[in-house]
């Protein structure tokens, strides 16, 4: 898995932009290149602005998550999540959403059982 630095990924709004995906699990170091998983900031890229870059979602830990914010400055490299990180994140994010508003109405899942009886 090879690392790079924000400031060669994203040094201005142009097609350097492109090396980040939007939708795409990263994590983030302020000084560490091999962004190691327990010491990082991982989050889902959104995207770039003069902010900054923007996650859709980020958390340090696995258990608070924070949504629509820029990432601090202080961060300089980042790699793309391997597939357990990937797997890890979005089971933890899914648990954090449930917590915040609740399990979803029946009416607004579809349930396999009804899709099999067509």
């Amino acid at each position: 898995m090879s690392s790079m630095t924000i400031q060669a990924l994203l040094p201005s709004l142009c097609a350097d932009e492109a090396k980040l995906k939007t939708g795409e699990l990263y994590l983030f170091h302020p000084s560490k290149r091999s962004c190691p998983f327990n010491e990082s900031l991982l989050g889902v890229y959104g995207g770039y602005d003069r902010e900054g870059i923007r996650l859709e979602s980020m958390t340090r830990d696995m258990v608070h998550f924070r949504y629509g914010e820029v990432l601090p400055s202080t961060y300089c490299y980042c790699r793309h999540a391997t597939s357990s990180e990937i797997r890890d994140y979005f089971y933890n994010l899914a648990i954090d959403e449930v917590r915040r508003y609740g399990l979803p109405k029946q009416h607004d899942t579809v349930s396999l059982s009804l899709l099999e009886e067509e």
